[in-house]
């Protein structure tokens, strides 16, 4: 669909990316730039991928400035700001975009979702929501 590779990185037991075996493989394609999903509440473990970790294991590998990291909040996106200890998803760090899902957490009766893009991946446009209406960016 986008022209790209797409290369499938191993798991832990727990469900989280094994950071080792994503190490190989980017270093195997590393004339590429890199585009990782990092979970945040896989729905079959509740895995939490350890995003300090992978970017680390990016930069240790060549890719200071050649990844865009999404962090996909979908089971525990909304609720992970409020649990001690829990990993920090913020825009501070080096990630491009998020989102999370209220019918998952919040029991909305329909599906929803929201996504937040840092800036310099926010092209500007309105977003066009399923039921017709219509929402843009604040400024």
């Amino acid at each position: 669909m986008y022209m790209m590779d797409c290369v499938k990185v191993d798991t832990l037991m727990s469900g989280e990316i094994d950071c080792a075996d994503f190490q190989r493989k980017i270093l195997q394609n590393r004339d590429k730039p890199a585009i990782i999903n990092v979970n945040i509440g896989t729905t079959v473990k509740g895995a939490v991928d350890d995003l300090d970790l992978v970017i680390k294991t990016l930069e240790e590998s060549g890719f200071k400035d050649r990844f865009y990291i999404h962090c996909d909040g979908a089971l525990f996106g909304l609720m992970i700001p409020f649990v001690k200890k829990a990993p920090k998803v913020t825009f501070k760090k080096p990630i491009g975009s998020v989102s999370v899902s209220g019918h998952k957490f919040v029991g909305c009766p329909m599906p929803c979702g929201v996504s937040g893009v840092k800036g310099r991946h926010d092209h500007g446009k309105n977003l066009h929501i399923a039921d017709g209406s219509r929402d843009t960016r604040y400024p």
